[in-house]
């Protein structure tokens, strides 16, 4: 039974650490793991999930990088929910753009109203 072989996945951290699991050969398929692979692992107890950084997000949007991706649908299709009522706007949501406050620039969202008040 060739499906119930076992693969070992090791994911390299920040600082040198390596976080090892053992996998189905299946589940790798499945996965589509390759080395270089951007995965998120989710550690239950003694056990290790590794799945790819899902975007769920318009083709147009998606990027090699996800944070960049999201970065990127949240600028275009969901700039109409962006709001910063209590610190300041970061700097990634006008990258790409003029200078904030130049033509052609994103303007700073207004405050969100919550329950009649403001937030």
């Amino acid at each position: 039974m060739p499906w119930l072989a076992n693969n070992e996945v090791t994911i390299d951290l920040p600082g040198g650490i390596e976080v090892v699991s053992i996998i189905t050969k299946n589940s790798a398929e499945r996965l589509a793991l390759a080395p270089s692979k951007e995965v998120h692992a989710v550690i239950r107890a003694t056990n290790v999930m590794v799945a790819p950084f899902a975007q769920v997000m318009p083709d147009e949007y998606r990027r090699e990088d996800a944070v960049e991706a999201y970065r990127a649908f949240y600028r275009g299709a969901k700039a109409r929910l962006a709001r910063w009522t209590r610190r300041p706007v970061p700097d990634w949501w006008w990258e790409g753009t003029d200078t904030p406050g130049s033509p052609g620039a994103f303007e700073t969202p207004g405050p969100t109203v919550l329950n009649g008040s403001h937030g």
